[in-house]
Protein backbone atom coordinates (compact mmCIF):
# COMPACT_ATOMS: atom_id res chain seq x y z
CA UNK A 1 0.00 0.00 0.00
CA UNK A 2 2.85 2.36 0.72
CA UNK A 3 4.30 1.52 -2.69
CA UNK A 4 1.05 2.54 -4.36
CA UNK A 5 1.07 5.93 -2.64
CA UNK A 6 4.69 6.51 -3.66
CA UNK A 7 3.97 5.63 -7.29
CA UNK A 8 0.92 7.91 -7.32
CA UNK A 9 2.91 10.81 -5.92
CA UNK A 10 5.68 10.29 -8.49
CA UNK A 11 3.09 10.17 -11.26
CA UNK A 12 1.58 13.45 -10.08
CA UNK A 13 5.03 15.06 -9.95
CA UNK A 14 5.71 13.94 -13.52
CA UNK A 15 2.41 15.38 -14.69
CA UNK A 16 2.99 18.71 -12.95
CA UNK A 17 6.54 18.90 -14.32
CA UNK A 18 5.33 18.18 -17.87
CA UNK A 19 2.62 20.81 -17.48
CA UNK A 20 5.22 23.38 -16.44
CA UNK A 21 7.38 22.56 -19.46
CA UNK A 22 4.40 22.87 -21.79
CA UNK A 23 3.43 26.16 -20.18
CA UNK A 24 6.93 27.57 -20.63
CA UNK A 25 7.03 26.50 -24.28
CA UNK A 26 3.77 28.36 -24.98
CA UNK A 27 5.12 31.70 -23.73
CA UNK A 28 6.19 34.09 -26.51
CA UNK A 29 7.53 37.62 -26.52
CA UNK A 30 5.93 40.23 -28.74
CA UNK A 31 8.95 40.07 -31.05
CA UNK A 32 8.45 36.30 -31.41
CA UNK A 33 4.78 36.75 -32.27
CA UNK A 34 5.59 39.52 -34.77
CA UNK A 35 8.19 37.29 -36.42
CA UNK A 36 5.76 34.35 -36.67
CA UNK A 37 3.02 36.54 -38.13
CA UNK A 38 5.38 38.18 -40.66
CA UNK A 39 6.62 34.79 -41.87
CA UNK A 40 3.05 33.59 -42.30
CA UNK A 41 2.08 36.73 -44.22
CA UNK A 42 5.08 36.31 -46.52
CA UNK A 43 4.05 32.74 -47.34
CA UNK A 44 0.48 33.87 -48.03
CA UNK A 45 1.58 36.76 -50.27
CA UNK A 46 3.70 34.43 -52.39
CA UNK A 47 0.55 32.54 -53.38
CA UNK A 48 -0.91 35.51 -55.26
CA UNK A 49 0.54 37.56 -58.13
CA UNK A 50 1.49 41.19 -57.66
CA UNK A 51 -0.35 44.07 -59.36
CA UNK A 52 2.40 44.33 -61.99
CA UNK A 53 2.17 40.63 -62.76
CA UNK A 54 -1.61 40.86 -63.11
CA UNK A 55 -1.33 43.81 -65.49
CA UNK A 56 1.24 42.00 -67.59
CA UNK A 57 -0.94 38.87 -67.72
CA UNK A 58 -4.02 40.84 -68.79
CA UNK A 59 -2.03 42.55 -71.55
CA UNK A 60 -0.67 39.21 -72.73
CA UNK A 61 -4.13 37.64 -72.64
CA UNK A 62 -5.58 40.49 -74.66
CA UNK A 63 -2.80 40.21 -77.25
CA UNK A 64 -3.65 36.53 -77.71
CA UNK A 65 -7.29 37.18 -78.66
CA UNK A 66 -8.45 36.86 -82.24
CA UNK A 67 -10.28 39.69 -83.99
CA UNK A 68 -13.66 38.03 -83.41
CA UNK A 69 -12.97 37.61 -79.70
CA UNK A 70 -11.92 41.28 -79.47
CA UNK A 71 -15.16 42.38 -81.14
CA UNK A 72 -17.23 40.17 -78.84
CA UNK A 73 -15.48 41.60 -75.78
CA UNK A 74 -16.09 45.14 -77.07
CA UNK A 75 -19.78 44.39 -77.61
CA UNK A 76 -20.12 42.97 -74.09
CA UNK A 77 -18.43 46.08 -72.67
CA UNK A 78 -20.80 48.37 -74.55
CA UNK A 79 -23.81 46.48 -73.22
CA UNK A 80 -22.58 46.93 -69.66
CA UNK A 81 -22.25 50.73 -69.96
CA UNK A 82 -25.31 52.72 -68.87
CA UNK A 83 -27.26 54.17 -71.73
CA UNK A 84 -27.92 57.87 -71.95
CA UNK A 85 -31.58 58.67 -71.74
CA UNK A 86 -32.93 61.48 -73.91
CA UNK A 87 -36.46 61.28 -72.53
CA UNK A 88 -35.86 64.26 -70.22
CA UNK A 89 -36.02 66.72 -73.15
CA UNK A 90 -39.34 65.26 -74.37
CA UNK A 91 -38.35 65.73 -77.97
CA UNK A 92 -38.21 69.52 -77.67
CA UNK A 93 -35.20 71.45 -78.66
CA UNK A 94 -33.48 73.33 -75.86
CA UNK A 95 -32.79 76.33 -78.05
CA UNK A 96 -36.27 76.65 -79.55
CA UNK A 97 -37.58 80.03 -78.39
CA UNK A 98 -39.92 82.04 -80.46
CA UNK A 99 -39.31 85.69 -80.53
Amino acid sequence: MADTNTNTQQGQENVSTEGAVEQQAATFTQADVDNIVNKRLERERKKYPSADELTAFRAWKQSQQTENEKMDALQRERLRLPRLSLSSTSGRSICSRRA
